[in-house]
């Protein structure tokens, strides 16, 4: 049982997004700990002073910890090729790999407190990212692995290290043909294992209701087995959709029993996606919600059982 389970979000990865943040703070009465933002490989798109000079540094002035999710895509994610882990691996990114290294160190030494989760090729049980092997890439299993650990070695951090913690990520469940056991990198190079899952209640033919129990406990269990690493959740939501339409009250309950279930989980860190993307996952600011409150100047639709149970 975790004895105080730290929460976060992800509110989008620009800037200009963070406001929402702040706000969901105000209206949570209680702070983000941690605070989920994604960049991709693709410095056209993600310019490394972008990444770590305006997003990095406005997390950790608002007082939380960053999480990373570091996704390589070299390219748009369409033009990303399916055999990018091994194109890594054989060096063709190393300039990048330098680059980042640099600014990661310099804005590590600009303050001893920061820390930084650093979530890196995540889901790679899945079939919808390339440098999951079951998109094809030449190398299956290992060559992840392969991957994983090589850009590990490559960022030397010396003494700053322990203020990195890398997080490997698994979806609930496996997709594709490859469990997430045959991807676990090692012991040695993964800090926090963490299991990302979505209720997805009616929203497609593939899915049904579930409870946060039926999308967390198995994983959890599976990788709890890997090794002795802190668990967290970096990536959860629940839709509000049931078989029988939208249902407000059925999403309020599955944030209670969500909340009920983490604390008495080894789960230590969970973070919900607070956007409405596939369906209306957003908790606040949200499509749709049970409550309108006011913060400052601005009314926002909420949730009221996730307020509650992060301000408790």
């Amino acid at each position: 049982m975790t004895e105080s389970l730290r929460t976060g979000a992800f509110v989008g990865s620009t800037v200009e997004s963070f406001s929402r943040a702040d706000a969901m703070e105000r209206w949570q009465g209680a702070g983000l700990d941690v605070q989920n933002v994604f960049a991709t490989w693709d410095t056209a798109v993600d310019p490394l002073h972008g990444v770590f000079d305006r997003r990095l540094r406005a997390i950790d002035a608002a007082g939380r910890t960053p999480m990373l999710t570091w996704e390589p895509f070299t390219d748009d994610p369409e033009e990303t090729p399916a055999d990018v882990a091994s194109r890594i691996v054989a060096g063709e990114h190393d300039d990048y790999l330098a680059a980042f290294a640099r600014f990661l160190r310099e804005w590590l030494d600009a303050d001893e407190t920061r820390r930084l989760f650093l979530r890196f090729a995540h889901e790679p049980n899945g079939d919808w990212y390339p440098w999951s092997p079951a998109t094809g890439g030449p190398g299956g299993a290992d060559a992840y692995v392969e991957l994983w650990r090589y850009v590990r070695d490559a960022l030397a951090l010396d003494d700053r290290a322990d203020r990195v913690n890398w997080v490997w990520a698994p979806n609930h469940v496996d997709v594709g043909g490859y469990d997430a056991e045959s991807l676990y990198p090692g012991e040695a190079y993964v800090d926090w294992v963490g299991v990302d899952g979505f209720n997805w209640g009616a929203t497609e033919s593939w899915s049904a209701w579930q409870s946060p129990r039926e999308v967390f406990d198995d994983m959890l269990g599976r990788v709890a087995e890997l090794g002795d690493h802190s668990l967290c959740i970096p990536e959860y939501a629940s839709t509000s959709v049931t078989a029988d339409g939208h249902d407000v009250s059925a999403k309020n309950r599955w944030i209670r029993e969500f909340f009920a279930y983490a604390r008495d989980s080894p789960v230590e860190l969970a973070v919900w996606f607070n956007i409405d993307k596939e369906t209306d996952w957003a908790v606040f600011d949200a499509e749709r919600g049970d409550t309108v409150v006011s913060v400052g100047d601005e009314r926002y639709t909420a949730y009221s059982a996730y307020g509650r149970e992060v301000g408790q």
